[in-house]
């Protein structure tokens, strides 16, 4: 039987009074921070970045970017472009590092986010020994936006959180059990895990993906999806099902104007009228398993600037 490491709230309320009221400076054109949390005993850990002419006098917009499997915080921080749209937009930018564990026969060391996965008593990845800690990763998130609250000038209803791979997995998560520390959820080629729990709070979604992700070529007798609506929405349909019944939002979409780079399609009827969120999915043409952006090609000039696309959703609400 695993274990969950729950972190009291009464750590994250302690935060307050050991983080320094003072505001943060860039001095000497230093604008990237590296923290630290002791919670309960395990060493979390996160790097912020803000804009150059970062002033105290503004708050300024939180994105959260969770990187992928068997990566670090540092890929998403050089290779996303987050940073660079941060100075751009005037956003403070924010990269969490998940824990490692040991996987399969060979107890092969590995870092991942709880997605829903990790802490599943059924061990669906295979954790080995199945006797490991599993930290509390949306803990470590509420700790984690606590501090960068206090210790910086942000504006609390513009938090926004954006993960790859495992990492929009965890997103996925968070859009269920941290609905009231963020706005809105941006997963790229993650995928949903978690069931049976209703939102904290109804917020947006922007899924993105690529036709030639590994589980796009699984299920498609190996070739990449054709840049056709139906054609998505049908290989898609198990998928999103789950994900619009979490929602609580109906199965009618409206597909956006196409170009020959993506397809995008949006859900926004939702079965409580009362209700504004909404779902929207992009499928990016000839691009694999990899958080787009000129930084990050894997030599495909074509390949999209996602921050462009999500930075746009997010500034949008």
């Amino acid at each position: 039987m695993k274990r969950i490491v729950i972190i009291p709230f009464t750590a994250i309320l302690g935060l307050v009074v050991l983080i320094s009221c003072k505001c943060q400076q860039v001095v000497a054109g230093v604008d990237r921070f590296d923290h630290t949390l002791a919670i309960n005993g395990v060493d979390r850990e996160f790097i912020v970045d803000l804009p150059m002419n970062y002033d105290c006098a503004i708050d300024y917009p939180v994105v959260v970017a969770f990187h992928g499997k068997e990566q670090l915080n540092e890929r998403a921080w050089d290779l996303w472009g987050w940073k660079e749209k941060g100075e751009t937009e005037q956003v403070i930018t924010v990269y969490p590092q998940s824990m490692s564990y040991t996987f399969g026969p060979g107890e092969t060391p590995m870092t991942r986010w709880d997605d829903g996965r990790l802490s599943d008593t059924a061990n669906p990845l295979d954790l080995n020994p199945i006797t490991q800690t599993i930290a509390d990763d949306v803990a470590f998130v509420r700790a984690m936006i606590t501090f960068v609250k206090v210790r910086y000038t942000t504006n609390h209803n513009k938090f926004y959180a954006s993960g790859f791979s495992n990492g929009g997995g965890f997103v996925w998560r968070l859009a269920i059990e941290a609905g009231d520390i963020f706005q809105a959820f941006a997963p790229s080629s993650g995928l949903f895990h978690v069931t049976g729990v209703p939102p904290i709070a109804y917020r947006p979604v922007y899924f993105s993906a690529g036709d030639s992700e590994q589980f796009v070529l699984d299920n498609n007798d190996g070739l990449p999806l054709n840049m056709d609506a139906a054609e998505i929405i049908a290989f898609m349909q198990p998928i999103h099902d789950v994900e619009l019944d979490a929602m609580q939002i109906q199965d009618n979409y409206t597909v956006l104007p196409e170009n020959a780079d993506n397809v995008i399609i949006q859900w926004n009827q939702n079965i409580d009228p009362s209700q504004t969120h909404f779902y929207k999915m992009v499928f990016w043409s000839d691009t694999e398993h990899v958080y787009p952006s000129a930084l990050n090609s894997n030599g495909n000039p074509r390949l999209h600037h996602l921050v462009d696309e999500y930075w746009e959703f997010f500034d949008s609400l």
